[in-house]
Order: C-alpha cells, then sequence, then structure tokens
C-alpha cells in the first residue's frame, strides 16, 4: 500500500487495485509519462515508483502535458526530489515559465472578471461563475496559477440575459465577427471581445445545452448556489456536485469527448481538487443525478477514465457499468494511438455536421441561405484545422 499525498482527498482508497497496479516504472508513450506524473503531482503515485523516459521522448511528452494543459499543474514536481532528480533541468524550467506565465494571465483574467461583475451588479444581477471563473475564486486550487483558462463564462437568468449583453457592451466588450449566427437553442450568447487583450466573455442563458437542461437548470443551479465575494462585487458559485456535473456534460457530451474517445487530464485534475472540497465522496449524488436526467452513460465513462488515470477507486465496486469501463480503456487506447484518435475525431466531426438540424432545429431555417455566408464556411474551415492540428 502506498501513502497518498498533497491533495488527494481523504476519501479515495490509497490501495491500488489489482486491475489498476502499474508496472514499475516503465512508460510506452508520452501520454502514459503524463498520466504518471499528473498522479505524482496528485499524490496518487507510489513514492518508490521513480519516473524513467528516455532523453529523445522529453519534447514529445512535453508537447503532451501542454497539449492536455497540465503543463503549469506540473511545475510543482520540482519541489519532488524524486521527480525533480529525474527530470531534465530544461523541462522543469519551462514549466515554471508556463506557470509564472500563467499566474500573470490569471490575475488580469481576475481583474476582468471583478470588473465586469461589478458592471452586472449596477443593473441588479448577480451571475453565477461557470468553469475557469469559478476556479479562479473558489478555492479549489490551491495556486490559482495551475489552471489554464481560455475566456470568461458567466450564468445570467434568461430573461434577463439580453440586458447583461448590452450592459457589457456598454463597458467596451463588443461581439465576435460572427456575431448573431449562433442558433436559438444554444446555451450561451455570442462571445463578446474584450476592449483590449483580455479574455472574452460568454454570457449563458442556460448552463448547458438544451437537451440537459433537467439535468441543470439555470434556476437550480442559482437556488443552490451560494454567494462569493470579488473585491466588492457580488457573483455567485455552484455546489461542488453542480460544478462536478457540468464539468462532465460541458466536455464529455457537449465537446463529445466520450464519443471521440478523448482523456482531459485537465479535467481529471479538476475533478480531484472540486470532490477534495466536499468532507464526504460526492460521486454517488453525482452519478444518481447523471443516471436520472440521461447523462449516466458519460457521467460513468469519465468517472472510469479518472479511475484509470489515477489508478485509484473513487467510487465502491459496482457503481460504474462493464461498457463505460470500456469505453474508458478505448480512450486511454486512442491517447497511445493516435492515428485511431485522429479517424475518431473526423468521424465524430462529420456525424455532428450530419445530425446539426436534430440537435438545434432553429438551424434548418438559416438554410439554404447560411451557405451563402463567409461566416459559414469561416466555422467549418477553424474545425478542420483544430481537428489536423490535434
Amino acid at each position: 500500500m502506498t501513502a497518498c499525498r498533497t491533495r488527494s482527498p481523504q476519501w479515495i482508497s490509497c490501495a491500488e487495485t489489482p486491475s489498476m497496479t502499474p508496472t514499475p516504472a516503465t512508460f510506452a508513450t508520452p501520454f502514459d509519462f503524463a498520466c504518471h506524473c499528473l498522479r505524482r503531482r496528485l499524490g496518487f503515485a507510489g513514492l518508490n515508483d521513480r519516473p524513467r523516459l528516455s532523453y529523445a521522448d522529453w519534447p514529445l511528452f512535453v508537447q503532451a502535458a501542454a497539449r492536455k494543459q497540465i503543463a503549469p499543474l506540473l511545475a510543482a514536481l520540482a519541489d519532488d526530489r524524486d521527480v525533480a532528480e529525474a527530470f531534465p533541468l530544461e523541462v522543469l524550467d519551462f514549466f515554471q515559465l508556463l506557470r509564472d506565465e500563467n499566474e500573470t494571465r490569471n490575475a488580469s483574467f481576475r481583474a476582468d472578471l471583478t470588473e465586469a461583475v461589478r458592471a452586472l451588479n449596477e443593473i441588479g444581477l448577480e451571475p453565477v461563475l461557470l468553469k475557469g471563473a469559478a476556479r479562479l475564486v473558489d478555492d479549489s486550487y490551491a495556486d490559482p496559477a495551475e489552471r489554464f483558462m481560455a475566456d470568461i463564462d458567466l450564468l445570467v437568468p434568461k430573461a434577463e440575459v439580453e440586458r447583461a449583453f448590452v450592459r457589457l457592451v456598454a463597458l467596451g466588450y463588443r461581439p465576435s465577427e460572427e456575431g448573431g449566427r449562433l442558433p436559438q437553442e444554444y446555451h450561451h450568447l455570442d462571445m463578446l471581445l474584450h476592449p483590449g487583450d483580455g479574455p472574452s466573455i460568454e454570457l449563458h442563458r442556460a448552463v448547458c445545452h438544451w437537451r440537459q437542461t433537467r439535468l441543470l437548470s439555470e434556476a437550480g443551479v442559482r437556488e443552490r448556489s451560494r454567494p462569493v465575494d470579488l473585491d466588492g462585487a457580488r457573483a455567485r458559485l455552484m455546489t461542488p456536485v453542480d460544478s462536478i456535473l457540468h464539468l462532465i456534460v460541458h466536455r464529455q457530451i457537449q465537446h463529445r469527448n466520450v464519443a471521440r474517445g478523448t482523456v482531459s487530464l485537465k479535467d481529471v485534475a479538476e475533478l480531484v481538487f472540486l470532490i477534495g472540497q466536499s468532507p464526504s465522496n460526492p460521486l454517488p449524488d453525482v452519478i444518481d443525478n447523471a443516471r436520472r436526467n440521461g447523462a449516466g452513460l458519460a457521467t460513468e465513462t469519465f468517472l472510469a477514465m479518472c479511475e484509470q488515470v489515477l489508478r485509484r477507486r473513487l467510487l465502491p465496486s459496482g457503481h460504474l457499468g462493464a461498457f463505460p469501463r470500456a469505453l474508458a480503456r478505448r480512450a486511454i487506447w486512442q491517447e497511445n494511438h493516435p492515428t485511431a484518435m485522429q479517424f475518431s475525431r473526423v468521424l465524430v466531426h462529420l456525424s455532428g455536421w450530419l445530425t446539426v438540424f436534430y440537435t438545434f432545429p432553429s438551424t434548418m431555417e438559416r438554410f439554404p441561405g447560411r451557405l451563402f455566408e463567409r461566416a459559414f464556411y469561416l466555422r467549418r474551415w477553424r474545425a478542420f484545422q483544430h481537428i489536423r492540428q490535434r
């Protein structure tokens, strides 16, 4: 049995199950090594499990850590003597540089977040902070610089979202070039771009896609949320259970990670930090809520992925079905086989195009005129580039 270290929640079993016992210090791919380093960072790797990787693979490992958005998180490994001795100094310095740059960036994001929330307070609104915006203030990360974020997501009541949009435009934000083109079923309005080089803002009228509103309704999330002070500005934070459900719905369903077979290591770490805020295991409640509201498969698959990455049981035996565990193993396998991953991404993306009228019925009203809009082709081109780069 190994000792759990750092921020791992007390209720997670420190004993490795027989099916999850790692082979001693052998890593076939940069992704495997990234998983090992994440386990070390979160306190789940054995103290005697020293990392070994040929120097020729270090650039690929750094790319994997950056692509999975855990590079700032891994900067703390410099304080782990066993890891620090095995790492090239250049790698640790690079991770520390990313962490320091992210600290400056997130401090700027928090200032912009406070300004936006204060502006909404002036018209009587208290937004619920979502995703990265919440992580900046909820203390789930001991070091907020370890969490990379791209924009600011704010939830406001559906009846007030247009008024909030107008207030932020008056503050200097401007609609994106593709303004007004999102389907009316979409859960947030068009992105608002910062007047300078700061983060964009997405105003949500719903927590998630309309097909998952039973799981996370705007009214229910707001009712269960708690107030938080942002340097005098007033906002609200979701409960840990709602935050975990949103993490899963956003990435696994809306971004189709389950369908593609993609493992988000940043989300694995975030799950550990979120459940660390609870005195007892919140995951049974998460699974029960998800199953009752049509998101059981995605939730179980994500939790099975996390167990595979962390090599620890997050739930008592029997909570996760055989099929979700099989999907999780497929995702881990695909991460180590880039050609299969690319093929899966293309198939899922094509299926998204073919089912767009089912997912967003209002888009049918915009065709065939949509085919003559430049924005339509820009979005397709950006999606293609995204698939190719990954």
